[in-house]
């Protein structure tokens, strides 16, 4: 599968010494970790590294927990501000989001889970190659996945994580690990079973408790 993001050597004071990654399209992506949050700025350009590489096809586009939205528009109304502030041709996203019904309502009238659709929507206006989501996804998975985007996410929840293609985790400002979340289950398994034949089965949740609790290389 063609790489679309690309990231090498990203570097953030403390918080980030020099990680690298490459997302496949269409990718969902776990982050786990403190310095998870500090990733997804750098990738929106909220904030700037100190060193780094970044090659993002299409660009990146920011999925907020609390979406910045125009007051008192309605949800048909914010996708056409959005495609006029982009500069591109209005387009009905609404459907791809679950909100057709919602299309004359204003965004002051929507439940939180709507409005976290409706900021999807919105980030989906200049047809970004990746959307990074700055919480957990568990109310937007429905819509989620039928997007060609790749989706890159920062959680601390081992549930949420485990719905991802793949996991990495970040500790003392590196990388840990990064694979699929059965591989690192069975890797804990079999490391394990090396001390104790008997011991229960591994949980995603185990595998972060155990990489997390190692000191990162200096």
């Amino acid at each position: 599968m063609a790489a679309e993001i690309v990231i090498e050597d990203l570097a953030l004071g403390r918080a980030l010494l020099g990680v690298s990654l490459t997302l496949a399209l269409g990718e969902r992506f776990a982050v786990h970790g403190s310095s998870g949050r500090v990733l997804t700025e750098l990738l929106t350009g909220g904030r700037e590294p100190d060193r780094g590489v970044l090659r993002i096809e299409r660009g990146a586009a920011l999925v907020a927990a609390e979406p910045a939205l125009f007051d008192r528009l309605t949800c048909r109304e914010q996708l056409a501000a959005f495609a006029a502030l982009h500069r591109r041709p209005p387009a009905d996203l609404l459907a791809a989001v679950g909100l057709t019904e919602c299309a004359n309502i204003r965004e002051d009238r929507l439940s939180t889970v709507q409005r976290r659709r409706l900021g999807l929507a919105c980030a989906l206006v200049p047809d970004p190659g990746l959307l990074v989501l700055d919480a957990d996804p568990a109310e937007l998975w429905p819509v989620l996945d039928p997007l060609p985007q790749t989706v890159l996410f920062s959680t601390q929840d081992p549930a949420a994580a485990a719905r991802a293609d793949r996991v990495a985790l970040l500790g003392h400002g590196r990388l840990l690990a990064v694979d699929r979340p059965a591989t690192l289950i069975e890797a804990l398994d079999a490391e394990r079973r090396l001390l104790a034949p008997e011991a229960p089965g591994a949980t995603l949740a185990d595998v972060l408790r155990h990489l997390g609790g190692r000191e990162a290389a200096p």
